[in-house]
């Protein structure tokens, strides 16, 4: 069942315009105003959806959606706090949102208002990925200066710092002239602020049903015939970023919503075929309860002994059986077409398993070229990323703790994925008094920041020109506040990178607890490292969404992914044959089950 009613071309025009009414006035507020609209849109979300009143639902969802938006214009950068309280105080109100999309109108609105909602505050540093040389090379140079304290230095001292160039990376350490520095970056704002502020208003509605897909379909040729680096904010204001991101990675984008009583899956077609109009498709079963049960089921794993190898697959297993069940098979049923899908899991919906669920008794990426990412943005500066022919091939590294918490497999890990590439790990922390090889351990996931000093710029600035980057360590995904990391020589935030970018194309891979999840609190917030690394310059991350086992087995799934990476397959593709190859040796799903991809390969 598609869809349960429509609305005609005028009410979805009201809709509209009624988003713009309380958004608007709003952005330049102080915020209390659109505070107030929260509470207000809340209560008639839940009012109509008692009597399953669809377009009140949408009315007052686009007012919700408005008020987020305006909340989040009056703090800049990354604010963890802000968008925990925005993620308690909304709830799933926006979830059920965006399924209400579904119910009453075209499903090409529903990617206009994912793609506001979910932008992660990462749409800026998305455009600058796609910047030309010159831009982002000054960027480059800016941003070294900022994260070394260039504020607090006098000219002279910073001229003599910047000589010296001690504490910059190497792709920091240019030879730029200040002035023609401040001039290149200038040019090019001005550029990208004129094609944004000369994009044609998106014509949602005037006329027949489809009218609002062929006003998408026009901006999206536009978009194409403009320079690289000015698409991404062409197509961020003309509302039109997933259909161009479906065309230009060649991948159909299926967003996954869950409702309060009901989920939805909406499909735009990618590569050749991006022209055919989205299709929604209502799923019974994929609420945002059921959401929520499968976290818990999966958050059970960890409170398991790591030895427990029956036990935790068990649960992951059943974990696999029911989204496959519930989320999977309709889908595949009703599209059964589908070859290289790319999951934009909304809201609730980024809790579930979606590469290793289990659907006619065989996992989904055993049967889909499938990836997972968050947003329609990093799809499309996934997409095209240019490998650089230059630059180390691979950069490894790891960090096996101490004392309790230690994680001695990840030292074997490193050494033999390195050694797949025929050179030696590029650091191995070392401690002293470190003990033997566990049977199995767990690198489990840290619930606090951890008391150690920030990962230093030196050890990032070798992540920085590989094509391929391996990170063998703790994971910490913090409750309550702080933000998501990585225990890598020190305490190393996925906020962090912001002064750094990947080389263009580079394939990430994280070999920790959890950080291939945002922090639940805050799930339209994008709060976790695969939007950030993607943003950062990466195509490709593999994380773990779930605790992940320090045992051999992972060692020798790390190293055959690794394998496969190196003859050239996406990381997609690798991680599916790295676990096809573990299952047939007998390795359970409390191994590999948690893995996912993130991203896409360019074409």
């Amino acid at each position: 069942m598609k869809r349960q009613s429509r609305l005609s071309a005028d009410q979805v025009q009201s809709d509209i315009l009624e988003f713009f009414k309380y958004s608007l006035p709003s952005l330049p507020s102080s915020g209390l105003a659109a505070l107030a609209t929260i509470d207000i849109a809340k209560l008639g979300i839940q009012i109509a959806t008692l009597t399953k009143n669809w377009p009140g639902v949408c009315q007052s969802g686009v007012a919700l959606a408005a008020s987020v938006v305006a909340v989040r214009q009056q703090w800049e950068g990354v604010n963890d706090k802000l968008e925990r309280e925005l993620g308690r105080c909304v709830g799933p109100h926006l979830d059920q949102f965006i399924f209400a999309l579904t119910q009453v109108t075209e499903a090409c609105h529903v990617g206009i208002q994912c793609d506001m909602l979910l932008d992660g505050g990462f749409v800026g540093r998305q455009i600058l990925q796609t910047a030309n040389p010159e831009a982002q090379e000054v960027w480059d140079w800016a941003t070294g200066l900022v994260a070394n304290g260039s504020a607090d230095l006098s000219d002279d001292e910073l001229r003599a710092k910047i000589a010296e160039g001690a504490w910059l990376s190497v792709r920091q350490r240019i030879d730029l002239d200040p002035s023609a520095a401040v001039e290149t970056i200038m040019t090019w704002g001005r550029q990208v602020l004129e094609v944004m502020s000369s994009a044609p208003p998106l014509p949602l509605v005037s006329g027949g049903q489809n009218s609002a897909w062929t006003a998408m379909l026009n901006t999206v040729e536009m978009a194409q015939g403009l320079e690289p680096q000015l698409r991404v904010p062409f197509a961020t204001v003309t509302g039109s970023l997933t259909p161009l991101a479906a065309c230009e990675s060649g991948r159909d984008i299926i967003y996954l919503i869950a409702g309060f009583a009901a989920g939805a899956a909406v499909r735009y077609f990618g590569g050749q075929e991006y022209r055919k109009p989205p299709e929604s498709l209502q799923i019974p079963g994929a609420s945002v309860e059921f959401a929520r049960q499968v976290d818990g089921i999966l958050a059970s794993v960890g409170k398991l002994p790591p030895e427990d190898l029956v036990g935790r697959s068990a649960l992951i297993d059943h974990a696999r059986s029911i989204v496959g069940a519930q989320v999977f098979e309709p889908i595949l049923e009703e599209w059964p077409d589908i070859e290289k899908p790319v999951f934009i899991p909304v809201g609730e919906m980024q809790t579930i398993p979606i590469s290793a669920a289990l659907f006619r008794g065989r996992s989904l990426n055993a049967q889909l070229d499938a990836t997972i990412a968050p947003n329609a943005a990093a799809v499309l500066v996934a997409a095209g990323g240019r490998s650089k022919e230059t630059g180390r091939v691979a950069t490894v590294m790891a960090d096996p703790a101490n004392g309790e918490i230690a994680i001695p497999w990840v030292v074997a890990e490193a050494t033999q994925v390195a050694a797949v590439y025929a050179q030696r790990p590029d650091l191995i922390v070392q401690y002293e008094g470190s003990s033997g090889f566990p049977q199995t351990g767990d690198r489990s996931t840290l619930t606090a920041k951890p008391l150690v000093n920030a990962t230093s710029d030196h050890v990032l600035a070798q992540i920085e020109d590989a094509q391929i980057v391996h990170l063998a360590c703790h994971g910490y995904l913090p409750k309550g506040e702080g933000l998501p990391g990585l225990l890598l020589h020190g305490n190393l935030t996925f906020d962090a990178l912001e002064h750094h970018r990947f080389a263009d194309g580079a394939t990430v891979v994280l070999s920790a607890c959890s950080v291939g999840r945002s922090i639940s609190e805050a799930p339209f917030a994008q709060l976790g490292f695969p939007a950030m690394l993607l943003s950062a310059g990466a195509c490709e991350v593999v994380a773990s969404a779930q605790p992940l086992l320090d045992c051999r087995q992972t060692v020798d799934l790390m190293v055959s992914l690794h394998e496969y990476l190196r003859d050239g397959a996406s990381a997609s593709r690798a991680l599916a044959q790295a676990i096809k190859d573990s299952e047939s040796h007998g390795v359970p799903s409390a191994v590999w089950g948690s893995l996912e991809v993130y991203g896409a390969r360019p074409k």
